[in-house]
């Protein structure tokens, strides 16, 4: 008689473990996330994952057994499912492997949600002209985002190469090119769309635009005389 009291390999040899890359989960991410399931016993008849944010917990996902190598898998879980949704934050796998005699053993492992993408605003500036330098700040963009840890980028609007962004501070400044055209004694009015595009830890982005106006300015005209000169006649 065979007593089979154990669902996995060996005791406590059963893990799910997220795969690499899904640590940190961004919005992309959470449609598809991957875990890997070892230690299964050769008569496992089911395993089962769920995913937990502690409040609301995923419908299980049945993992499949390819018959030839007799590894099972699991498909990718959706966090982020209508009322399913999970919050932000840590969340518990738990798999569930059930053998034919009945035993079950668990695993567990967590990962970090983070679905939300930062709120990214920005300034609206006007400069007239002969006012530029490399070191004038001509918009700012500002991030909202829970670790503050958000990478700025410049998306479109700098075709000339007139601005310049500081990817951490998201403060836009003047390069050479674009002092030269503010300075500019012929600048007519111009405006510049700028689209940046800040992304945080997870991977999450989102854009803003600020408006930068150049704004031509009439040079005073300058007077000039010219002193008439007297013909003296021949004697």
């Amino acid at each position: 008689i065979t007593i089979d009291t154990s669902a996995d390999i060996d005791v406590n040899a059963f893990t799910v473990t997220v795969d690499e890359g899904f640590e940190v989960t961004n919005a992309t991410e959470s449609e598809g996330v991957r875990v890997t399931l070892t230690g299964i016993d050769a008569d496992a008849a089911s395993v089962a994952v769920t995913f937990t944010d502690g409040a609301t917990t995923t419908d299980s996902i049945a993992a499949s057994k390819d018959p030839v190598t007799g590894v099972w898998t699991v498909a990718a879980a959706s966090l982020i499912v209508g009322e399913l949704s999970l919050a932000d934050g840590e969340v518990g796998i738990t798999a569930v492997v059930t053998d034919a005699a009945g035993n079950t053993s668990t695993a567990t492992d967590t990962l970090v949600l983070d679905a939300t993408a930062p709120t990214i605003s920005a300034s609206d500036l006007s400069f007239n002209e002969n006012t530029g330098s490399t070191e004038t700040i001509v918009a700012t963009f500002t991030a909202d985002e829970l670790d503050g840890d958000v990478s700025f980028s410049i998306a479109s609007g700098n075709e000339d190469g007139f601005f310049a962004l500081d990817g951490a501070t998201g403060q836009v400044t003047l390069t050479q090119e674009g002092a030269d055209a503010l300075n500019d004694d012929a600048l007519v009015d111009s405006v510049y769309s700028l689209v940046v595009v800040g992304e945080d830890a997870a991977g999450n982005t989102a854009e803003a635009t600020a408006t930068v106006n150049f704004i031509g300015v009439n040079d005073a005209p300058v007077a000039t005389f010219t002193t008439a000169q007297s013909a003296t006649e021949d004697a």
